[in-house]
C-alpha cells in the first residue's frame, strides 16, 4: 500500500507539472458487408469513421510566449484479445511566434492538406482515401495489390487490401522534423523532413531510408479553404534497383524518385460544405496515376450530417507489371450519414461502390475486371 502510496503521488507530481495535460481517444466499431461480385462476407471490425485510439497531449509554458509541446497517441483494436498496434502520430516540440517545430512522426503534409479540402466526412476511411472493402482489421482481400495497397492483419486472419483513390495513402513518416508557420493572414506553410539514413552492411543498427520532402500550404479566409502539397521521396539506394541482377518492376519502382502533388479548395456555403481536388503521382518523372474526387458534407440537422464523395483513379500504361494495369481507370461513389447521440457518442452508416475498368488486372481471385466492389457499413464511436 505504501509503494502504491508513493507511485501516485509521484504521478500526480509528473501532471501537475505538465501545465495542460489531455488524455482523449475513441473507440470506433464497424459491422461491414463486402460484395465482390463473386461472394459476400460479414464482418466485425473497427475504423469505418475514425481511428480508435488513446492519445495523451500536453504543453508546458516556457515563459515569453515560447511553450514546449507534446503528444503520443497509441492506436488499438478492440477486436483482438492480444497484439499491440503501434501506430499514431508522436513528436515533442516547441512552439510560439516563430511558429510550431516538432520532431518525431508527426503527421504528414500531405496528408493534412488533403483532409483540409479532399477528404471530406469520409477521412482516410472507407469512401474517402480507400476503396470499397475496408482500410484496417476486420474485413476482406478485395482490391489485390499495387503500389498504393496497405494491408493490416488481426489476430483471426482477416486481410485488407485497398488502394488509395489520393494516389498515396501517406499519412505519417519516421524520424520527421515538421515545420509550421503561424497564421500570415490565413495562410499556413508547412515543411516537413525526413533525413536519409544508410545501411551498408549486415549488423549494422537502423535501417536504411530514403530522404523525403513534403511541403505545403493551406488558406484559410471566410468560408474558403485552398491547400496544395508537394512530396518527393529520393531515391532508394539500398533497394534491389541497385542490384546486380535486373531488378523486377517492383523493385525498380521501389528504387526510384517519387514525386506527388496535390490540391484542392472547399468552401463552406452554410447549407453545405463542398470541396474536392486534383492529384498526380510519377515515378523517375513517369506519371503511374492521377485522379481528381468532389466530395460534400451537408449538416441536415443539428445532430444528422450526409456526406457524399465522387473520385477517378486513372493509370498509365507505362507500369503495367507493377501497378497491375494495362491504364484503367478506377471509380469510386460513397454515401455517408453520421448521426450524434452526444457530444462524445455517434452512429453511422456507408455505403461505398468501386467500379473497376476491364484494362484493370486484379490480384484477387474474388475480383474481376469490371467488377464493381461494394461495401456497406454501420458502425458506432464514441470518444473520450
Amino acid at each position: 500500500m505504501k509503494k502504491t502510496l508513493i507511485a501516485v503521488a509521484a504521478l500526480t507530481a509528473a501532471v501537475g507539472a505538465m501545465a495542460d495535460l489531455k488524455i482523449t481517444g475513441e473507440v470506433d466499431t464497424t459491422v461491414r458487408l463486402t460484395d465482390t461480385g463473386a461472394n459476400s462476407t460479414t464482418t466485425v471490425g473497427r475504423d469505418g469513421r475514425g481511428t480508435t485510439n488513446v492519445t495523451f497531449q500536453g504543453s508546458e509554458d516556457l515563459g515569453d510566449g515560447l511553450k514546449a509541446i507534446f503528444l503520443y497517441e497509441h492506436d488499438f483494436s478492440p477486436f483482438e484479445s492480444n497484439g499491440v498496434f503501434l501506430g499514431g502520430e508522436k513528436f515533442a516540440g516547441l512552439q510560439g511566434g516563430f511558429g510550431t517545430l516538432r520532431l518525431g512522426t508527426p503527421n504528414a503534409v500531405v496528408h493534412n492538406v488533403n483532409g483540409a479540402v479532399r477528404y471530406g466526412m469520409f477521412g482516410t476511411k472507407d469512401g474517402g482515401r480507400a476503396t470499397a472493402g475496408g482500410t484496417t482489421a476486420g474485413g476482406t482481400n478485395v482490391i489485390g495489390n499495387d503500389n498504393t495497397t496497405g494491408s493490416t492483419s488481426n489476430t483471426n486472419s482477416n486481410t485488407v487490401k485497398t488502394v488509395s483513390l489520393f494516389g498515396i495513402a501517406e499519412t505519417r513518416y519516421n524520424s520527421s522534423i515538421r515545420y509550421d508557420s503561424p497564421s500570415l493572414s490565413g495562410l499556413v506553410v508547412s515543411l516537413n523532413y525526413v533525413p536519409a539514413s544508410e545501411k551498408t552492411g549486415n549488423g549494422k543498427d537502423g535501417q536504411a531510408t530514403s530522404s523525403l520532402i513534403d511541403a505545403g500550404a493551406i488558406f484559410k479566409t471566410g468560408g474558403l479553404t485552398v491547400a496544395a502539397a508537394f512530396n518527393s521521396r529520393s531515391e532508394d539506394e539500398s533497394s534491389a534497383f541497385h542490384a546486380a541482377a535486373a531488378p523486377t518492376a517492383a523493385q525498380t519502382i521501389a528504387g526510384a524518385k517519387r514525386d506527388y502533388i496535390t490540391a484542392g479548395v472547399a468552401y463552406d456555403f452554410g447549407f453545405a460544405t463542398i470541396g474536392g481536388g486534383y492529384h498526380q503521382l510519377s515515378y523517375d518523372g513517369d506519371t503511374l496515376n492521377t485522379g481528381y474526387n468532389v466530395q460534400a458534407t451537408v449538416p441536415l440537422s443539428e445532430a444528422l450530417k450526409l456526406g457524399l464523395q465522387y473520385q477517378t483513379l486513372t493509370y498509365d500504361d507505362k507500369f503495367e507489371t507493377y501497378a497491375k494495369t494495362l491504364g484503367g481507370d478506377e471509380k469510386q461513389f460513397a454515401i455517408g450519414l453520421d448521426y450524434s447521440l452526444s457530444k462524445n457518442t455517434a452512429v453511422y452508416a456507408r455505403y461505398i461502390s468501386t467500379s473497376l475498368d476491364e484494362k484493370i488486372k486484379v490480384v484477387s481471385s474474388d475480383v474481376k475486371a469490371n467488377d464493381s466492389v461494394t461495401t456497406t457499413l454501420f458502425g458506432l464511436s464514441v470518444k473520450f
